[in-house]
Formats: structure tokens, C-alpha cells, sequence
């Protein structure tokens, strides 16, 4: 019966041992450090789309609704309104939320 090889020789001394520990850490922590990395910039992506999306919302209201009730919206979002212009038929505003800022325009009824 034909003996089978081992895929890798094992290993001879203590040396060798430490090293693939090594590597094996220095692996975990390049893997952590990119798991980090991601999660950051998907949580960053996350909150910039909720704000753009809760700036449409106020324009909207804006637009239909009348300047009163688009602020106590934005409060109600926990969004800061930075400006509410109209020009001819156009409703823009600029919402704040921490460190992020996002502009919406809607068309109103003329």
C-alpha cells in the first residue's frame, strides 16, 4: 500500500514555530485593521445617505407643506436647517446633522 506525503514538512525547530506565529499574528492584525477600516467608512456612507434622504424629506415638505411645519419636520429628524430659500417655485434647503451637511431642492406648487 502506497504511503502518502504530507503537504508540507514539519517543522524542525523552535525558530521556524515562532515565525509562523508571527505571521500568523501579523495576519490577524491586517485583517482587524481592514474589518476597522470598512465598518468606518460603510458607517460614514451610512449617515451621509440617512442625512441626504432626511434633506429630501424637508425639501419636499417645504414644497407642499409651507416653511412652519418643514422646521418642526427637520427638528422631528433631529436634523439642524441651515437655510430655506425659494426661488420662483423652487424650494432648496441645507440640513446639518453633526459634521455632515446635505442640500435638496423641490418644486413647489407655482
Amino acid at each position: 500500500m502506497p504511503q502518502l506525503r504530507q503537504s508540507s514538512p514539519p517543522t524542525k525547530n523552535k525558530s521556524q514555530r515562532a515565525n509562523v506565529a508571527l505571521l500568523t499574528l501579523l495576519w490577524l492584525a491586517v485583517t482587524a485593521a481592514g474589518t476597522w477600516s470598512i465598518s468606518t467608512a460603510t458607517a460614514h456612507v451610512s449617515a451621509r445617505a440617512q442625512l441626504q434622504t432626511n434633506a429630501d424629506s424637508v425639501a419636499l415638505v417645504a414644497a407642499s407643506r409651507g416653511d412652519a411645519i418643514a422646521r418642526t419636520f427637520a427638528s422631528r429628524l433631529s436634523v439642524q436647517l441651515i437655510s430655506l430659500q425659494h426661488v420662483e417655485s423652487v424650494v432648496t434647503v441645507v440640513v446639518r446633522k453633526a459634521d455632515l451637511v446635505a442640500t435638496a431642492s423641490a418644486l413647489g406648487a407655482p
